[in-house]
């Protein structure tokens, strides 16, 4: 999976998704402006994931919040956490030596990024693809 901050997951099944799904998206993402973020904080959720914080994380969280507000029956992960917290993952229990992930990470200068759309990813067979992509500020 390419590096991603994440606004829902799981969300609805991708044979579910219809026009009006498809327009709903839009309208939350016309609302919100392409913004610019920075990766440079190393952070942990327990021992088992590392990841990038960015900075400001305001815009993730308003995101989510808006497309969970549209979307009430499918709560970023499933309910298991009251507050999410934007994210990029770099590392987790199973996919190697965490701390050789942090090790590789930690001299990097910061990671300058501009978020100007929302993708809508799905798993076919053992890989994950963009299926749909929504762009920031543009209205529908």
């Amino acid at each position: 999976m390419p590096a991603h901050v994440t606004v829902l997951f799981p969300f609805i099944p991708r044979t579910a998704i219809d026009e009006a799904v498809r327009e709903a998206v839009q309208a939350i993402a016309a609302r919100t402006g392409p913004f610019d973020y920075t990766l440079a904080e190393i952070r942990w959720f327990g021992a088992e994931v590392v990841y990038l914080a960015p900075d400001p994380d305001r815009v993730f969280l308003e995101l989510t919040a808006a497309v969970w507000g549209a979307f009430p029956d499918h709560p970023p992960y499933e309910g298991a956490h009251d507050d999410p917290i934007p994210h990029v993952t770099i590392g987790h229990t199973g996919s190697g030596d965490l701390g050789l992930a942090v090790e590789a990470i930690a001299p990097s200068p910061p990671i300058e990024a501009t978020a100007d759309r929302m993708d809508l990813i799905e798993l076919v067979g053992d890989r994950w693809r963009t299926a749909e992509s929504f762009a920031l500020g543009v209205s529908p």
